[in-house]
């Protein structure tokens, strides 16, 4: 039949409009999911007609179209060696279509593919041929993101009825029985079941590549004298054939490349198509270096040609192409400016009718073959990856001693470095124009915008698809993006941008589990493979992960559902101030799989990219979360752990800075036995040890610490008693003098007792005369004393004076005069934001450069002169998280809460390193050596140092 001729010549000129044949119809037995199990066996009257069990009613195209769109799975995927994003396989796109209209019929969905091939819904990526039902061949969208209004997205569907899908007006049609109308759409379904004639299919055709596609005329051994063709051996013969089409191609590249000159550069130059002010800098940027590949494919045409005729046999061509390789490097300029082209060229079309105008008449031109002007803008890069296609089959017809099996492999190395280059440059800027289009698109709630910095230098979207987001009413399709700094929720509106539909979760705040929500006080993913990885926040690398491709998900075209048993939940936590829990729900495991692969990995390589300080394990067993460690101090060759059951010291240590190797529990020992012990510290040019138990501060002998002479039931020392209802204390030097300030801190009043340690260390005395002396010391002699009428959270020493942290704000003491008086200027109005906030706390100050100090908040930090005035205006550090300590390693400022730390640098407050924990407690963060403990997921407890990564360190 002449319809069904036509539909199997998939080389159908682009535009040519197909009428759909009428064709056997098999609807009974629908291939994919969500076909009733509970159908009738029966003849199916037309009450269940084909859109009462398709998605859409599938006789109208745009319906159709939308459907498609919205369930095929889209990639980036390899065709003759170059790189396709956002692209599908023919087989995967019939699929599709055979599930939207539920038929095992892939012929007809071939048919209705077609039809929306078409009218330019989607178009091979080489523009070369109509949809096909293989797993080879690559298409993509016209215009998979519309910037433009819902009428011009709607616009850009395809319009029609696909008729062999409507439905049979007379209500008496059955499929069994011949219809009395002639126009009926099962007409000649009814024929074939009342005639049981074989059904009409069509066959599947695949696309073998030019060498196996040649008309007669075309091949080698039709072009010279059959006594040629008997001179040479059937291996040798099939040589020459791939080289007579390398010959042949190359001279129809070079003719199409003429094509663009003289049928589009020259009469857009010379006709008033496109303004005078922009139309050459618009035939630069759409047709680029075209006119330097002409002449180097010209150049290389002659020299195959020259070849040919020496010798109708062809003796070799590698040293042609190793010559002609190195000059190939344009192509890489060309690939990577092709995608602005193809936007730009699609902007003109959308604005321009003249235009559009112009290239519908330069198509009906017979040289060329009714193929549109991208499929000619595309010929350069597809050229190039035939290349290596071609060749090998030359090298590999080859005799083991000809001059090809050594020259050619030269040459497809030089052409796959090009074509490598091509890859990674047209990647990169497919991915910004990608990226400046979203940008724009984007789309949030009034006072919540926020700079995503997608335009940023060597910003990428890793992964981009559909989620659902389960809610407790019904649950709502998400488009969600993976870049490479942040995980986005959006909601793609019907005009085409995207509402974020949740605040922008940085990927170090990211945390995410399979099995159940990750917990409040950070759980981390449960897919990691190792403990350190689960602990850090660090992700392990699988072996199936994916590559940092950029990918879509739906890799199962069904539509997602809010059904439990269909789907398969991601619950993402976002840690934080501005944080919360979400679950997502992907389509399939692999959908969900391959989302969880692409955080966790790109969460690894940002991780490592923005590494500042690294975790060193002190300890990981040996202290169970039941005997809650809460300080730590370090102290000679030893370790010293302050916990809820007493003192503990560990022993064994070169020195008392290189603690970097992981301490064995058994090594340590109880020589205090306390309960809550929540502060200790060292006074050793005293002999002193202070801790703080239970509120009460006592003073210990540094001998307490020899370990070979403490009682093992850790009892053989009470220590002196310095003071009682002590909520903290704090050492430093003031005014030149070694100070210890003991805080009695209610909610309304502050009592702080200054202390002065008094005596030489005693440390060298021996015998009972050593003990005696020490059992009789008073180990400090109070000093000063005063009182503030407000709750007192911390105290900093600075150089003659105090600084006392309350609740209203830090308070300056004069330890000669015991006068107070506020930190902060009050007559400085850029102060407001603090000054008149009643929430904030003050918990940190520390001097920075030029005499300056940088004070720390719980919600924020900033800088003020020493004068108290704020210094930088504009400049302030909202925190991530919610800390409750900080740390000071220039030129960095460290912040501590329960789920993460938070590293920034102090002169920028940009945000340098997340490091992700489970209930942290900075256990001395005022000490060089930066001590901290949290949980472990077998109930034990760990203590870390931080140590700063040796390049990042302030030199």
């Amino acid at each position: 039949m002449a319809n069904q001729v036509a539909v199997a010549d998939d080389t159908i000129p682009y535009g040519a409009v197909i009428e759909p044949p009428s064709i056997v119809r098999n609807l009974s037995t629908p291939t994919l999911a969500h076909s009733s199990s509970h159908r009738s066996q029966r003849s199916i009257a037309n009450s269940e007609s084909m859109h009462e069990v398709s998605i859409v009613y599938p006789a109208l195209l745009s319906q159709v179209a939308m459907a498609f769109k919205s369930r095929v799975s889209l990639d980036t995927h390899l065709k003759d060696l170059l790189e396709y994003t956002d692209s599908f396989f023919g087989r995967d796109g019939v699929d599709v279509l055979c599930y939207i209209i539920k038929t095992s019929d892939r012929n007809l969905s071939l048919l209705l593919g077609r039809a929306l091939d078409a009218q330019g819904f989607f178009h091979d990526v080489t523009y070369t041929h109509r949809l096909r039902d293989s797993p080879h061949e690559l298409y993509k969208f016209e215009s998979w993101e519309s910037e433009d209004t819902k009428t011009r997205d709607l616009d850009l569907l395809p319009h029609g009825v696909f008729t062999l899908l409507t439905d049979c007006y007379v209500p008496t049609c059955t499929r069994d029985q011949l219809c009395y109308s002639i126009t009926c759409p099962r007409r000649i379904e009814q024929r074939t079941r009342l005639h049981r004639q074989a059904n009409m299919l069509l066959s599947r055709h695949y696309s073998k590549g030019s060498i196996n596609e040649k008309a007669i005329g075309t091949l080698w051994s039709t072009s010279v004298s059959k006594e040629i063709v008997a001179s040479v051996s059937d291996k040798e013969r099939l040589r020459q054939e791939v080289i007579f089409e390398i010959i042949n191609g190359e001279r129809e590249f070079v003719e199409d490349l003429d094509i663009m000159t003289k049928v589009f550069i020259q009469p857009l130059r010379e006709r008033n198509i496109i303004e005078p002010e922009r139309k050459e800098k618009f035939i630069q940027d759409v047709f680029l270096n075209i006119t330097e590949l002409h002449t180097i494919n010209s150049k290389l045409l002659r020299k195959l040609l020259i070849r040919q005729k020496e010798n109708p046999v062809v003796d070799k061509i590698g040293d042609i192409f190793i010559n002609i390789a190195n000059e190939f490097y344009p192509y890489v300029e060309y690939g990577a400016k092709q995608v602005y082209a193809k936007n730009l060229l699609d902007e003109e079309k959308a604005s321009n009718l003249d235009f559009v105008k112009f290239l519908k008449e330069c198509e009906r031109l017979p040289a060329l073959r009714k193929l549109p002007l991208e499929s000619f803008l595309a010929r350069p890069t597809t050229r190039m990856g035939r290349y290596p296609l071609l060749l090998k089959p030359v090298m590999e017809k080859s005799a083991e001693t000809h001059p090809d099996r050594t020259l050619i492999p030269q040459a497809l190395l030089s052409i796959r470095e090009v074509l490598a280059s091509i890859n990674v440059e047209a990647g990169k800027a497919d991915n910004i124009v990608k990226l400046s289009r979203l940008d724009r698109q984007l789309q949030f709630d009034e006072g919540e915008k926020e700079d995503l910095r997608l335009n940023d230098e060597g910003r990428t979207i890793v992964r981009d698809g559909k989620l659902m987001l389960k809610r407790s009413g019904n649950d709502m399709e998400l488009s969600v993006f993976l870049f490479d700094h942040m995980f986005l929720i959006t909601r793609k509106k019907e005009n085409g941008h995207y509402k974020v539909a949740r605040k922008p979760i940085p990927l170090e705040l990211l945390t995410f589990r399979l099995d159940k929500p990750p917990r409040a006080g950070g759980d981390l993913v449960s897919t990691a493979t190792s403990k350190a990885a689960t602990l850090y926040g660090v992700a392990a690398q699988k072996p199936n992960s994916i590559s940092h491709k950029h990918t879509h998900s739906g890799s199962n075209p069904m539509a997602l559902t809010d059904s439990a048993s269909r789907t398969f939940p991601i619950f993402i936590s976002h840690l934080g101030q501005s944080g919360g829990q979400y679950t997502l729900l992907a389509s399939s495991q692999a959908d969900r799989q391959s989302w969880c692969d692409a955080i966790e990995k790109q969460k690894t390589i940002l991780s490592e990219r923005k590494k500042r300080f690294e975790i060193v394990s002190l300890v990981s067993s040996g202290f169970p979360v039941s005997n809650r460690i809460n300080c730590s101090i370090s102290y000679l060759d030893r370790l010293i752990l302050g916990t809820d059951f007493g003192l503990f010291v560990g022993t064994e240590y070169p020195t008392s800075t290189d603690l970097l190797t992981e301490l064995n529990e058994n090594r340590f020992v109880k020589v205090i036995d306390l309960e809550r012990i929540v502060q200790v510290d060292v006074l050793p040019n005293n002999d002193n040890l202070l801790v703080l138990s239970d509120k009460t501060l006592l003073s210990f002998p540094l001998q307490v610490l020899n370990i070979s002479e403490v009682d093992t039931t850790g009892a053989g020392y009470k220590g002196k008693k310095i003071g009682s209802h002590v909520s903290f204390f704090k050492q430093g030097i003031c005014a030149e003098r070694t100070l210890v300030c003991a805080v009695k801190s209610t909610a309304l009043t502050a009592t702080i007792k200054v202390l002065e340690p008094v005596g030489l260390g005693v440390n060298n005395l021996r015998g009972k005369i050593g003990k005696l002396f020490r059992a009789t010391n008073d180990a400090l002699r109070v000093y000063k004393e005063f009182y503030i009428p407000t709750e007192s959270k911390s105290i900093h020493y600075l150089k003659s004076k105090l600084c006392v942290g309350c609740a209203k704000g830090f308070e300056i003491v004069d330890l000669e005069s015991l006068n107070t008086q506020g930190l902060l200027d009050p007559t400085d109005e850029s102060l407001d934001f603090v000054l008149k906030k009643e929430t904030v706390r003050p918990i940190s100050i520390f001097r920075v450069r030029d005499g300056d100090f940088f004070l720390c908040y719980n919600e924020f930090g900033f800088y003020i002169d020493r004068l108290g005035r704020r210094a930088k205006t504009d400049w302030l550090v909202q925190w991530a998280g919610a800390p409750t300590a900080f740390s000071f390693a220039p030129p960095y400022i460290i912040a501590f809460e329960p789920s993460f730390i938070e590293i920034r640098h102090v002169d920028t407050g940009e945000l340098q390193q997340i490091i992700q924990t489970n209930n942290l407690r900075a256990l001395n963060a005022d000490s060089d050596a930066l001590h901290c403990a949290m949980d472990l997921m077998d109930d034990m407890q760990q203590v870390f140092r931080l140590q700063p990564i040796d390049q990042f360190r302030l030199r």
